[in-house]
């Protein structure tokens, strides 16, 4: 029975009651569809403090409990589908593969590349070893590199293939070996070290990273390269053109890029560049400090030629 149908019976009925029975009836009637309304908020609450209840399961790493859920059939892929995160941190927290074979067989459709990478941010060799295994099911994107590296897990980074699902970049390794630089992971950093894109921007990153720790040895290493970086662009210079060319300093471009005043410090007392430069002869915009100690710099250079100035009139 169509609606406009339903409300003219309503109306022909209420026709042949009196004003009081209207009244009751009506009244009835809203009391009815009260309950309705009622019944399904009451529904809506419940599935949201159930999937609420899942996630702090999985979020506080109680994957027993997790579990026992799933094996009692009180946990359905909608429940997964309408909040992602509660695989994100059973990915993160679980423990043994036959648990996570056990829920990527039942809810494997639930999966996305953001769970799967989670599993990296801890780093069960017997779980990463089943992930890379089976890559054409199970992918991962540029997350699951970051989370190994972060946490400083040398082996899982090491079953990463170069080419691992759509290829990793060399930008991507380069990042990644920044990231082993600021935890002054100099093993996982050489491993990267071969992978990644040696660009001066990053070997100055790295060289800044290093001095935060004081790694001597490392901050040298990085030194080595960029004189290296310097020769192979000379020549390239030279072969397109018959201009004389001076590479760039390597004291100049760790200025530019470095926020260490221990390295600041470093170079200033070994003298890393070609002695041409003193500290006190940088160009104002590549003074570390920001926009603030540029415009100090500026103002006090200003300040003494107003000084001199008038000193000499």
């Amino acid at each position: 029975m169509c609606p406009s149908s339903a409300a003219a019976l309503v109306r022909e009925y209420a026709k042949e009651l009196t004003d009081l029975e209207k009244i009751t009836y009506f009244s009835k009637i809203i009391l009815i569809f009260d309950q309705i309304k009622e019944i399904h908020k009451q529904l809506g609450v419940k599935a949201h403090r159930y999937n609420i209840y899942t996630l702090w399961v999985v979020e506080n790493g109680h994957i027993g409990l997790f579990m026992d859920r799933v094996r009692k059939d009180q946990i359905q892929c909608y429940h997964l589908f309408e909040d992602p995160e509660i695989l994100m941190y059973f990915c993160e927290y679980v423990r043994t593969l036959s648990d996570f074979k056990e829920v990527y067989n039942k809810f494997g459709k639930c999966f996305t590349r953001d769970s799967i990478d989670c599993a990296f941010i801890r780093c069960e060799p017997s779980i990463i070893d089943y992930i890379v295994d089976n890559s054409h099911l199970l992918p991962i994107s540029e997350k699951a590199l970051t989370y190994a590296v972060s946490n400083g897990h040398f082996s899982a980074v090491q079953r990463i293939p170069v080419h691992f699902s759509n290829g990793y970049s060399r930008l991507t390794w380069a990042r990644a070996m920044l990231l082993a630089a600021q935890q002054n992971n100099t093993e996982l950093f050489q491993y990267l070290w071969n992978r990644a894109d040696r660009h001066r921007f990053w070997s100055a990153k790295s060289v800044d990273a290093f001095a935060k720790h004081n790694n001597q040895p490392m901050i040298e290493m990085m030194f080595d390269e960029m004189d290296r970086q310097d020769e192979l662009l000379r020549q390239a210079f030279l072969l397109s053109s018959t201009r004389k060319f001076r590479p760039p300093s390597r004291q100049t471009c760790a200025f530019a890029i470095s926020t260490s005043l221990s390295l600041t410090r470093y170079l200033y007392e070994k003298k890393q560049s070609s002695g041409i430069f003193d500290i006190n002869d940088y160009p104002d915009d590549l003074v570390i400090g920001g926009n603030q100690d540029r415009l100090c710099t500026l103002n006090t250079n200003k300040l003494n030629k107003n000084q001199k100035a008038h000193s000499s009139s």
